[in-house]
């Protein structure tokens, strides 16, 4: 087990967890409204519970990783922010030179700041073994971490526009799709209050994977991220 692949996957995440605590919590909210539509109740009762609490668990790694990402200087999260969290907004605020070096000393960079993230989540008690056993079966976070661990980051995150960085000898953009995160609330909630033919069934869902949409597993090939 690659321990860094976890830390990547939070990161990734990081801009998304509260939204996807929202979904987890409206889809209970709508699976315990529907209950009197199960014969089986207890087993409905367990999914609800489920859900409820990695809502939680979600909305209390995004504190933690606010607390973080704030500890970091601002070449750090400049860093953070180009490679992982992807946010337009966030990069506009950053000056053209916030980065500056070669392509290589910029993989070096990203490489250190990847271990430093580790032992903050460490220190914070976001190991390892709590991911695995918290985190890393609520939807979509399994297929988030097969596509990391199989060097297919460039599927996860969306596009960066026209902003790069500049390298001494070249330069470098990015470009990806990102099919596993939603990119706004509206996209995580709006298809699990859609109709009320869809919320019907819902008892007999898997979780926020299926109501969402959030977990396609996309076919991007295999390439460098930066």
């Amino acid at each position: 087990m690659d321990d860094q692949v976890y830390v990547k996957v939070l990161l990734y995440a990081y801009p998304h967890l509260r939204e996807l605590a929202d979904a987890s919590e409206e889809g209970a909210r709508i699976k315990a409204y529907l209950s009197f539509r199960r014969t089986d109740t207890l087993d409905c009762a367990e999914r609800v519970a489920r859900e409820m609490l990695a809502g939680g668990i979600l909305r209390g790694v995004a504190d933690e990783l606010d607390g973080i990402v704030q500890s970091l200087d601002e070449q750090e999260r400049f860093l953070l922010e180009y490679k992982y969290f992807r946010r337009r907004s966030e990069l506009a605020r950053y000056p053209e030179e916030a980065f500056s070096g070669s392509e290589r000393e910029y993989f070096r960079r990203q490489q250190a700041l990847v271990r430093r993230i580790a032992y903050l989540l460490f220190v914070h008690g976001l190991t390892a073994q709590r991911y695995f056993e918290e985190i890393g079966s609520i939807p979509p976070f399994p297929r988030l971490y097969r596509a990391v661990q199989q060097g297919r980051e460039r599927a996860v995150v969306p596009k960066r526009g026209q902003r790069g960085i500049s390298f001494a000898q070249n330069s470098a953009s990015g470009s990806a799709t990102g099919a596993f995160l939603p990119r706004s609330r509206m996209n995580t909630v709006k298809p699990m209050t859609a109709t009320t033919r869809q919320t019907s069934t819902i008892c007999s869902t898997e979780g926020v994977s299926r109501t969402s949409g959030v977990s396609a597993l996309p076919g991007a090939p295999v390439s460098t991220e930066r």
